[in-house]
């Protein structure tokens, strides 16, 4: 059995780009479906992506080139500073990260190495509150208020969070799987009409063709 293709970096895809194309030229419900999350649907047809490659993909379909290597890197040094990789968006999650990172006043006498400021159990069910929250706003359009904002001075990793979320804000994430497979399996209607698959930087290819 033929082993499925690892792609493990951007630059893999774009190699794949014509062979995918050629793949799918029949496939219309799969193309449309591809539209909301390509990642799936590179997997669909047997191929394999690191999480790595995964993530650079989809934050270089969503930002751009550079927007997304600035996402990438902000993404980077927060999860440095909580000392693990998570998914920032989503709530318990990041209420889990942040209670293990800000225990409150009580549990840090028991610590050889104080956390400071201390917090205090009110403080902590606050800012925890504000972690499962999202920002209120339309980036460009109206100013975005993110509660974790009121905890900036609490710890390294806020500041890092606020513009997490910030930038994330500016475009939407790739379709869930669920909402994927409905779209395949042909349950949403999608008003798209025609599809078109960038490879580089407009600069790029204007140079390339020159």
């Amino acid at each position: 059995m033929k082993q499925p293709t690892q792609i493990n970096s951007l630059q893999d895809l774009q190699r794949l780009m014509p062979r995918l194309l050629k793949d799918t030229a029949n496939q219309t419900s799969l193309l449309l479906a591809a539209a909301a999350n390509p990642l799936l649907a590179v997997t669909r047809l047997g191929y394999q992506v690191s999480p790595e490659a995964a993530r650079a993909i989809e934050h270089r379909a969503r930002f751009g080139e550079a927007g997304g290597a600035a996402f990438e890197q902000l993404q980077a040094q927060l999860f440095e500073v909580a000392g693990q990789t998570f998914d920032p968006a989503d709530g318990p999650t990041l209420r889990r990260v942040l209670a293990a990172l800000l225990p409150d006043d009580a549990a840090q006498t028991t610590q050889k190495r104080p956390v400071t400021p201390a917090l205090s159990r009110k403080q902590r069910a606050e800012l925890l509150a504000a972690a499962e929250s999202r920002p209120v706003g339309v980036p460009g359009q109206q100013p975005v208020r993110d509660p974790l904002a009121d905890f900036a001075e609490l710890h390294p990793i806020i500041p890092l969070l606020v513009e997490w979320r910030r930038m994330n804000l500016q475009s939407p994430r790739f379709a869930s799987e669920e909402v994927f497979n409905r779209i395949l399996a042909g349950e949403l209607d999608l008003p798209i009409t025609e599809l078109t698959f960038t490879l580089q930087e407009r600069s790029r290819r204007k140079a390339g063709s020159a």
